[in-house]
């Protein structure tokens, strides 16, 4: 009996030794989706550009005087500012605002640019948040994964500037009918994020009635290529946006 007792007790140490081993070993987390992975911006077209704005906005933030208003997005802020500025002086400018659109950025890239400091030393009363029709367009990223991005910026914003006021944007229309794809994804994007505005500390503002004609065609002097936007139609989301960051 004792050799047998022996060789259970043996069996049973080895048996221990496993499990301990096993429950040693490093666990890894499953990866981030892309949307909600922070990374700077690779495309190629952006390579000449892209790094150095994101410095040149991080200097201009230490040199210019109060910013009152912060815009944060892709290419439909940037270009206001870029293509237009006789528009972002008329409607923009005198509010004290920075201009923080990157053109092609989506979500991953200004999570990455606000965990880089580009919000750091800023003390805005508003916060202008429009982003997601490049997650949408690239890579038809699912209405609840942009969510969960959006979501996770807004967490970011609030940690950063915990005084600001933010205004959501709704992903303007894109696409020229109503039954264009993408019109439709973004339709069920802005359906999941709509409640993420309580209404007081985060605001919803939807500009499609803005730039949509009757039937729900996009107007082709406000959205000349049906996403983005002309002189004409930056000043029809200035008719809508002023009002509430004038409050």
């Amino acid at each position: 009996m004792r050799p047998d007792m022996s060789r259970v007790r043996c069996r049973l140490l080895q048996c221990l030794c496993s499990l301990l081993m096993v429950l040693m070993m490093p666990t890894h987390a499953a990866p981030l989706p892309d949307a909600l992975n922070p990374v700077a911006q690779t495309a190629d077209w952006t390579a000449s550009w892209w790094q150095s704005r994101h410095e040149a906005k991080l200097a201009e933030v230490r040199t210019r005087p109060p910013v009152r208003v912060v815009m944060l997005g892709d290419s439909l802020t940037h270009e206001w500012e870029r293509d237009h500025p006789a528009s972002w002086q008329q409607h923009m400018a005198p509010l004290g605002t920075l201009n923080l659109g990157f053109a092609g950025d989506r979500t991953e890239h200004l999570l990455w640019r606000i965990q880089q400091g580009t919000l750091d030393g800023l003390r805005p009363e508003w916060v202008v948040l429009l982003i997601g029709t490049n997650n949408a367009g690239l890579r038809r990223d699912p209405p609840t994964l942009m969510h969960q991005a959006i979501a996770a910026l807004l967490q970011q914003i609030q940690q950063r500037l915990p005084d600001a006021r933010i205004v959501l944007m709704a992903i303007p229309p894109r696409g020229a009918t109503p039954e264009d794809p993408l019109r439709q994804h973004n339709h069920a994007v802005n359906a999941a994020l709509r409640p993420l505005a309580d209404g007081q500390r985060i605001v919803w503002l939807d500009i499609a009635p803005q730039m949509l004609e009757p039937g729900g065609h996009t107007g082709a002097a406000y959205l000349p290529d049906s996403i983005h936007f002309s002189a004409e139609g930056y000043a029809r989301w200035a008719r809508v946006l002023l009002p509430l960051l004038a409050r």
